[in-house]
């Protein structure tokens, strides 16, 4: 939902937040469901304006009726700190099912599967690692330390004469 704010006057608007309701459409003094306020609080000068995104979705169990639908934008204004509200979204909607795919809930779903399984993965993969390496390793033989030795040490003319 985008909210297009217009300051006609001189002075500035503390634009202070936005918020939703969603209200019974017989009884707009029935209100069903608050909407997550956002808090903005920027300026606006005076003769001008500027437009604010507010992203919403509704609950998975929200029945399939109408509803009356307001967004409101809050702000303060001038030096009076007056506090103002201008509804910038007033109007009956109507909930209903589509039979279109739900990407969003397959995208969540998938990734907490994913989740699921590259934990189960990862411990696994560190069970067997420890069990492989507390299996395999063993004190290191004279033998293998003085191979390692020869191979570091002295020139090989020495070596060789030792050895015929």
């Amino acid at each position: 939902m985008v909210c297009a704010l217009v300051n006609e006057g001189e002075d500035p608007l503390l634009v202070q937040g936005i918020t939703g309701t969603l209200h019974d459409p017989n009884d707009l003094s029935q209100v069903k469901m608050n909407f997550t306020g956002v808090s903005i609080n920027e300026t606006l000068a005076g003769d001008s304006e500027i437009s604010y995104s507010y992203r919403f979705m509704m609950p998975a169990n929200t029945p399939m009726e109408s509803f009356h639908m307001m967004f409101h934008v809050f702000y303060t204004s001038g030096e009076s700190q007056q506090q103002g509200m201008s509804t910038y979204y007033n109007s009956t909607v109507e909930m209903y099912e589509t039979d279109e795919f739900d990407w969003h809930t397959f995208s969540v779903t998938a990734e907490k599967v994913g989740m699921f399984f590259a934990v189960v993965g990862t411990a696994v993969a560190l069970a067997v690692y420890s069990q492989d390496s507390s299996n395999t390793f063993t004190a290191p033989s004279s033998s293998s330390i003085s191979a390692s030795s020869r191979s570091r040490g002295k020139s090989s003319k020495k070596s060789s004469k030792k050895r015929n």
